[in-house]
Parts: C-alpha cells; structure tokens; sequence
C-alpha cells in the first residue's frame, strides 16, 4: 500500500508538477527579457543620441540659413534612404561614413556639428541596436511633416526603431524625439 501511495506521488509530480515548473521557468526568462531588453539605461543613450541628431540639424538650420538638404518636398532619411542618411550624417559630422560622399558640397565651411562615434566609417551613425535612425526633415518648411497617418508640426524629427527593431513611425516601442 506504502509503495503504490509512492508511485502515485511519483506520477503525480511527472504528471503535472514538472511541466508546471517547466513553464513557470520559461515565462520568466521570458519576462526577464523583455524588463532588460526595455529598460531605462538602454533607452535613455538612444534618447541622448536622437537630441544631439537634433541639435545638430537644428545648428546646421541655424549657420546656413536652410536645413541640411535640398528639395522641395519633405524628406525621410531612413534604412530605406541609406544613402540619403549616410549622405546627411556625412555632412554633420565632416567625416567620410560608409556613403563615401563629399561632406564639402554640403557644409562648404566644414563645420563639424555632430561627433561621430568611433566606428562610424563602418556602421554609421546607429543607435543601441544597430540601426539607422529615422530622420524627417520640412524641406517645404511649412511647419508639417507627415510620418505614418499622423502630421507632426516642427521642422526635424528623430526616432528609433527600437528593441524591436522595426519601424512603426514614431508608435509602438519607437523612441521618438517629439515624445517624452
């Protein structure tokens, strides 16, 4: 009797109490992720990094009287316009990055308003996870830029795409400029 009690112990605890455990563990893992994947000290250098994007198209804006690019239409410098990112990049930092292109057409004084970070000739200017950020300028300077449905008012707009890594235009899990 003693031994069939323990084997219905036994069977009970490979029955149910070890898949249980099993995914107990898992979800934490899960949860432990994500927390570290979204934390704040993550966040915040990709914050920093977006206002000093900012700052330096705001004080190129200001030297030369007009934003960093030409046109009459309003202007996204994203993963999908490498060229045209890597292109602006050149031009606020005054160092060749991965697009090879003469910063000089575009800040004929050669002012350095961005500090490149050590392995920009590589990668470029990215945030935390490797991407490019996605830049919007008001080329038409009507004060309007339109990023996914929503039409923002200002003129330079910088978000990442974030942990997640995909572009939700300012949504989701993007860290924005123009939102807390």
């Amino acid at each position: 009797m003693e031994e069939e009690n323990k084997n219905k112990y036994s069977m009970i605890r490979i029955v149910i109490v070890y898949p249980l455990l099993a995914v107990l563990l898992i979800a934490t893992f899960l949860f432990l992720g994500k927390a570290k994947r979204d934390h704040p000290r993550i966040r915040q250098p990709v914050t920093h990094l977006i206002y000093r994007l900012v700052a330096a198209i705001k004080n190129y804006e200001s030297t030369y009287g007009l934003l960093p690019w030409g046109g009459e239409t309003d202007l996204k410098c994203s993963e999908k316009n490498i060229m045209g990112y890597d292109k602006l990049l050149e031009i606020l930092t005054c160092i060749p990055g991965p697009a090879n292109y003469n910063a000089a057409v575009g800040n004929p004084r050669n002012i350095k308003f961005l500090d490149a970070p050590k392995n920009y000739t590589k990668t470029g200017y990215v945030d935390y996870w490797g991407q490019r950020f996605n830049i919007y300028l008001d080329l038409n300077y009507d004060n309007k830029v339109k990023i996914g449905n929503k039409e923002e008012t200002g003129t330079v707009f910088v978000y990442s795409s974030g942990p997640n890594k995909k572009d939700e235009e300012g949504g989701g899990d993007d860290i924005c400029s123009w939102k807390n």
